[in-house]
């Protein structure tokens, strides 16, 4: 099974139920999905990558001002889902891995990666921004994003580069 399909189903099945459950009035709000370093988000995982980060497992990425409210409690709430599920897990997060599922906020997510406080608008900004990095933030997928915070973000960043910094970056390519 790729961990895509099972970070989905996960989320279906033990997720949303204890979401709405106990953080109904929040769920118009939360994106959910799973995104970021790792095979799994892009694609290429297989048997042998199943060692280390990775298992029943998914994102919640919320706006500062939810994440204020009720961050913490959605937190617990997500540690306390079933560590094994459809026959896999639990996940064994790697030393410094811990944050890549679980409660996040949108902004330190791509704000990781970017080194920005909202999504690229100048040559500069998409000058500095490695093409590593822009795979990392669109791969994944997201299940849920009701409120499109996180949607925003990573259309901008799909729209890739603009035309000036990819003739810049594929001449600096052929230079090296």
């Amino acid at each position: 099974m790729k961990g895509l399909d099972l970070a989905e189903a996960y989320y279906r099945t033990a997720g949303l139920p204890v979401l709405r459950e106990r953080f109904g009035s929040f769920e118009e709000r939360l994106a959910v999905g799973l995104a970021g370093p790792g095979s799994e988000c892009f694609g290429f995982d297989d048997e042998v990558s199943q060692d280390h980060d990775w298992g029943p497992a998914f994102c919640l990425w919320l706006t500062d001002e939810d994440c204020r409210h009720i961050g913490d409690r959605l937190q617990k709430a997500y540690t306390e889902l079933p560590p094994i599920f459809m026959g896999f897990g639990p996940r064994q997060a790697s030393p410094g891995e811990e944050w890549r599922t679980g409660v996040s906020r949108t902004f330190d997510f791509f704000r990781r990666f970017t080194g920005l406080n909202q999504p690229p608008t100048t040559l500069q900004e998409w000058l500095r921004i490695p093409e590593q990095n822009l795979a990392t933030c669109t791969n994944g997928k997201v299940f849920s994003d009701p409120l499109g915070d996180f949607t925003r973000w990573r259309e901008a960043l799909l729209a890739y580069y603009p035309e000036d910094i990819r003739l810049k970056k594929i001449a600096s390519l052929c230079i090296t």
